[in-house]
């Protein structure tokens, strides 16, 4: 699918993004300065997380 039509189908979703964050973490490193909201989505890149 291509960019465009992405761009299309999110303008019809029911969801609503409010907060957009970027952090690289070392392996091991806990981050406790930021309280995750209850319907949050983690997204990880080569990696994982515990919640």
């Amino acid at each position: 699918m291509k960019l465009n039509e992405h761009i299309l189908l999110w303008n019809h979703v029911f969801i609503q993004v409010m907060d957009v964050r970027h952090k690289k973490m070392d392996k091991g490193e806990e981050l406790r300065s930021y309280r995750l909201p209850v319907s949050a989505f983690l997204y990880m890149v080569r990696g994982s997380a515990r919640v």
